[in-house]
């Protein structure tokens, strides 16, 4: 069992954020194309595409851009998140399964093909992701993840218990599945690198200025004012207080903790061939994977911190938690731990992302990307909404879609509650 005292707790802060720079607010009035809100993943990938068609654009972001999850994620930039493949031929069949999966795999290519076009220093690395099975149940859903894979013509490579230390040096895990064509970035470091960029093809870039209210067209922040003639709300978690999504869009906190600059060696004690972006297969799941100075990262979560609305700062149950995990898993290593920081994202009640028009507004809503490829891929299919009338995955994205418990419902049994059964109701059919 992993002990700590108060001295060995990590800094409650995302560590990453200590080089920022801003941009002034918004002050006086603007008319623009497109006016952005939220300067997350997915607004800035917005930004950029309407910015590539010679749109003028505007993007507000409350605080700072990357501030929110995007900018304190563990920067996994693959396809898997809440959805592995397999879950989506399960709800959708294998046709539109491989669509989805195609669009999330856009959003990976996008941010690669942006990192290499304009050489964006981000700590890019070339990754597998890794997913790891920690119970024999588990195990018959990787064989299955794997086989679905193959079938549809997907990469996969299976680890039993036979070969399993090849890839991952614990006697702890039952199975894996891998593949390749994934890395990982400091996702910080991205956002800040394209706020430069999008400014420099013409974005007018306003930070600290939180949208305080839309009315037609037009934005109104604190001390100034957009017109423009499309409206993008890219807020997650945030987006009801601007949109009627109030009911459908909840948020989820995990936390990530940074570990001090390890030896060389280190590395191989858990990544014996080569590092990977890991994860396992509990159902509030351990994620963990190195940076390129040797610093662990890793994040999870536990079930009463799950569904809390608030940031849990200076948590020590969740740090003895992962820590606990960490030396169960890989009594092979010692880590200090520096840095530990919440953060909260936004889910839907079935777990796919909430995107598209709203029918009465000049508005248009992206909220519960849960990942940053998603994000991306949304950023772009926004754009190609409102410009190009692409309607491709509307009927999969619609915000205003029926879920499993209806409002009416959901005011009886309360906000958490219903996200709570949707979410397992959703994971335990899968």
């Amino acid at each position: 069992m992993f002990t700590f005292n108060n001295s060995s707790i990590p800094i409650d802060h995302t560590y990453w954020y200590l080089t920022n720079e801003t941009c002034p607010p918004l002050t006086g009035s603007q008319h623009v194309d497109i006016v952005i809100i939220g300067g997350g993943m997915a607004g800035i990938s917005a930004a950029h595409a309407a910015a590539t068609r010679g749109l003028k654009v505007a993007l507000l972001e409350k605080a700072f851009i990357g501030s929110g999850a995007s900018g304190k994620s563990s920067g996994f930039i693959t396809p898997d998140a809440e959805f592995s493949f397999s879950d989506l031929v399960a709800l959708h069949g294998p046709i539109d399964a491989c669509r989805i999966w195609k669009f999330i795999e856009s959003g990976v290519e996008r941010i690669r093909t942006l990192i290499t076009t304009h050489n964006i220093m981000c700590e890019f690395q070339e990754k597998e992701t890794l997913v790891l099975a920690t119970s024999a149940a588990a195990t018959k859903k990787l064989y299955y993840e794997h086989e679905t894979r193959i079938n549809n013509g997907l990469s996969s490579q299976l680890y039993t218990q036979d070969n399993i230390k090849t890839v991952i040096q614990s006697n702890k895990y039952y199975a894996a599945v891998s593949y390749g064509n994934t890395f990982s970035i400091k996702v910080f470091d991205y956002c800040q690198a394209l706020k430069k960029i999008i400014r420099g093809m013409g974005v007018l870039v306003y930070e600290n200025s939180p949208a305080h209210a839309l009315e037609g067209h037009r934005v109104i922040t604190a001390h100034g004012r957009i017109d423009a003639q499309y409206i993008i709300v890219a807020t997650d978690y945030q987006v009801p207080k601007l949109s009627p999504l109030v009911n459908d869009t909840y948020p989820v906190q995990t936390f990530l903790m940074s570990s001090a600059p390890l030896a060389a060696d280190t590395v191989k004690k858990i990544f014996p061939e080569h590092d990977c972006m890991a994860w396992d297969t509990d159902l509030i799941y351990q994620y963990f994977r190195f940076t390129p100075d040797n610093r662990l990262l890793m994040g999870g979560s536990d079930l009463l911190a799950t569904y809390s609305t608030m940031n849990g700062y200076h948590q020590k149950r969740i740090f003895k938690k992962l820590a606990n995990y960490l030396h169960t898993y890989f009594p092979q290593i010692s880590v200090e731990w520096e840095y530990i920081w919440p953060g909260l994202i936004g889910i839907s009640k079935d777990l796919l992302p909430l995107a598209g028009k709203d029918p009465h507004k000049p508005v248009y809503y992206m909220s519960s990307a849960a990942g940053l490829p998603w994000a991306a891929a949304l950023g772009t299919y926004a754009i190609e909404s409102l410009i190009e009338k692409n309607d491709e995955f509307d009927i999969f994205f619609n915000p205003f879609r029926n879920f499993l418990i209806p409002h009416r419902l959901q005011k009886l049994i309360g906000t958490k509650l219903t996200f709570a059964l949707c979410n397992f109701q959703k994971v335990s059919s899968l």
